[in-house]
């Protein structure tokens, strides 16, 4: 397939960095999201309408997590096409998608999320975990969806969020904020991945100026109104949400690090552009109040969470 003409954007730019930012982790990634986003993606997958002879497309596809789990759910006549920007993901995608016996079915694309290679209509479904945010032009992006889905065709976009406002999973989230404070109270309140790096990493090395975030994505928590608004605005029909969250215990400081310069934004790409000097530094807080917060019976939690909107292209 051909690739789209060079774009010296700033868009562009960011794009590429965010990228390649990837490409140093891909072991860690592959081996962080088969442990703690699995559960999530499961989960996803069940509210895909993907149909046994399916061809659906992934975007922003990362290892394949979820492209494999399609495959699967798409059967032996589907077809499925993880779509990613980032050179290491794809490779590690393509190395797990013939190990697992799918290279006959799966296929891995390069590519700009914001402009796609594909016809029109070429896909039963679209599915993209995670993705969206890393997007500088988010509505561009479903734009493109939109056109590669055939008329009546799912649409699946999952992206980071706190739960919406006043929902179960909302005032859940309330009581274990008061619940923290209790423990804070004896200096055992949670250390929460990835927000508890992030906040050392400000502390010990500075705040960058929020470039490692798409800009749309600054200050917001809550993605309920936001996705689903786009998606109307270009064109879906039957625009549904829900939230889903997963909680998962640590004991071991290193995978703790690991999993917050891994999968943080933030962090992988700060740490990254860090000395080796100031990543000691940081690393050796890090491991001493982690260290001292397990001793004293603390606990190390990732609580990740994803809100599902889905949406069909509209048959006339």
């Amino acid at each position: 397939m051909e690739h789209p003409a060079a774009d010296t954007s700033p868009d562009t730019a960011f794009k590429i960095e965010d990228a390649a930012s990837y490409d140093s982790v891909v072991h860690d990634f592959d081996l962080l999201t088969n442990r703690y986003t699995a559960p999530i993606a499961g989960k996803v997958i069940g509210l895909a309408d993907i149909l046994p002879g399916h061809k659906v497309l992934d975007v922003g596809c990362g290892t394949g997590v979820l492209t494999l789990l399609a495959a699967r759910k798409a059967e032996a006549r589907g077809r499925v096409v993880g779509f990613d920007l980032s050179d290491g993901m794809l490779a590690k995608a393509k190395t797990l998608a013939q190990a697992g016996r799918f290279a006959d079915r799966v296929e891995f694309v390069k590519g700009d999320a914001e402009r796609m290679q594909f016809p029109d209509a070429a896909f039963d479904a679209v599915v993209s975990l995670y993705a969206l945010r890393h997007f500088p032009d988010p509505e561009q992006a479903l734009r493109e969806m939109f056109r590669c889905s055939v008329p009546g065709g799912q649409t699946l976009v999952a992206v980071g969020s706190a739960p919406p406002l006043f929902s179960g999973a909302f005032f859940k989230a309330g009581m274990r904020v008061l619940s923290d404070r209790i423990l804070g109270l004896a200096g055992r309140a949670p250390l929460y991945a990835t927000a508890f790096l992030d906040q050392l990493i400000g502390r010990k090395l500075g705040s960058l100026d929020h470039g490692e975030h798409a800009a749309w994505t600054h200050g917001v928590k809550r993605y309920s109104g936001t996705v689903a608004t786009l998606m109307r605005r270009v064109g879906y029909r039957n625009v549904r949400s829900a939230w889903i969250g997963h909680a998962a215990m640590l004991d071991s400081v290193h995978e703790f690090w690991t999993l917050q310069v891994t999968l943080s934004s933030y962090a992988r790409k700060r740490t990254q552009s860090a000395s080796p000097a100031e990543i000691a530094g940081l690393r050796a807080a890090f491991d001493g109040i982690c260290g001292r917060h397990l001793a004293r019976g603390g606990r190390l939690v990732y609580r990740s969470g994803a809100l599902i909107t889905t949406g069909r292209r509209p048959i006339r």
